[in-house]
């Protein structure tokens, strides 16, 4: 059995638990950096959201919920293109080192984000309707 095929079969990557609790104490730095410099209300609502949800799926998550967050946490492919944006800009880089960044960033959305995005929405979607229909995934 195929783990994202069926809910009922195992997925475990091991130090899940690790994995995501390293997500949320990098949301810290990131936080106090965001606040120290005044960035956009939507980065302090980033960073308190997603360390609540990936802290929430660390302490309430089984294992196969675990694995999936962590999965999710290849989304974060995008973060050096950000990063890196912010520092040039900091320094006064000029509009070619910038707009490669920002390129960065629509790339890697369009070819890692989106993609990630979708699928996850459907095993979320497929398994929740599975559930409510109480389908016995053990005979499949």
């Amino acid at each position: 059995r195929t783990a994202l095929r069926d809910p009922g079969a195992s997925l475990a990557l091991p130090g899940s638990r690790i994995w995501l609790w390293s997500y949320v104490l990098l949301q810290i730095p990131d936080l106090v950096q965001a606040r120290r410099r005044k960035y956009d209300w939507t980065s302090t609502v980033h960073h308190l959201a997603t360390g609540l949800g990936f802290g929430l799926d660390a302490v309430f998550g089984n294992e196969r919920t675990r694995s999936i967050a962590v999965m999710a946490l290849a989304a974060e492919v995008v973060a050096p293109f950000y990063q890196l944006y912010f520092w040039l800009r900091g320094l006064g880089s000029g509009r070619p080192a910038l707009k490669l960044c920002l390129y960065g960033v629509i790339w890697t959305t369009i070819l890692v984000r989106v993609p990630l995005c979708c699928f996850l929405a459907y095993v979320s979607l497929r398994d929740s309707f599975w559930q409510w229909r109480g389908k016995d995934n053990s005979k499949s």
